[in-house]
This record gives C-alpha cells, sequence and structure tokens, in this order.
C-alpha cells in the first residue's frame, strides 16, 4: 500500500494541469475541492492552466512550464 506523507498545517497545495486542464463542466466540482481544502486552513494556489482545455491539452508547454 502507498502511503503519502500528511500535509503539514496551514500548508500551501498548488495544483496545476500537467496536460489537459479541467474542463468547464467539471470547474464546479474542482472549486468545491478547493473550498474544502481552504475551510481546513490551507492555501490554495491553482495555476491558470487548470481552467483550460484546448482539445486535449490545458495550453502550450511553454506556458505550463512558466506558470507560477
Amino acid at each position: 500500500m502507498i502511503r503519502y506523507p500528511s500535509f503539514s498545517e496551514q500548508a500551501t497545495i498548488g495544483v496545476t494541469a500537467p496536460s489537459s486542464g479541467v474542463s468547464k463542466e467539471l470547474h464546479p466540482l474542482l472549486e468545491q475541492a478547493i473550498s474544502r481544502m481552504k475551510e481546513r486552513g490551507y492555501t490554495i494556489q491553482v495555476l491558470p492552466s487548470t481552467w483550460q482545455q484546448d482539445r486535449v491539452r490545458s495550453t502550450d508547454t511553454q506556458t505550463r512550464a512558466h506558470e507560477q
């Protein structure tokens, strides 16, 4: 069984789209997950490409590589 380490209190969690991004139909699901994590005291940083989807990718490789 794989066991992942726990987040420390008040950790910052980054959300990125390594490939396709989140389709518009699923934006409410991601927003709900972000809200729940914020309620638990975490800071959530969502990179812009996470919300985009163009066919099978969120954005071009260069843009994703330079997001912060």
